[in-house]
């Protein structure tokens, strides 16, 4: 799973790519690995159905919870997930 930002208070972990600056924030969570935050060129491209408020997805093991506060996806076979709201932002396992 995958959640691009692209309005957000919060420093990311790393600077995005030099001379790169309209890079997006993405947030990707695969099966069995750890959440990661990345970096995506340009405008946002809509992958899949984009959530909105109290909507929920999965797929496979991999869900992903929209609400006012926070996006939350997380892997319930390893408990690893990403957190994500304009505010702030927690990887976890």
């Amino acid at each position: 799973m995958q959640c691009d930002i692209g309005d957000h208070s919060w420093v990311a972990p790393q600077p995005p790519p030099q001379d790169r600056a309209d890079y997006a924030s993405t947030f990707v969570l695969i099966r069995g690995r750890m959440p990661i935050v990345d970096y995506r060129p340009g405008t946002f491209v809509a992958l899949g159905p984009t959530l909105d408020y109290g909507q929920t997805r999965s797929a496979g093991a991999i869900t992903c919870n929209s609400e006012q506060s926070a996006m939350k996806c997380t892997n319930v076979s390893t408990g690893h997930f990403f957190r994500v709201s304009q505010e702030s932002y927690e990887l976890g396992r």
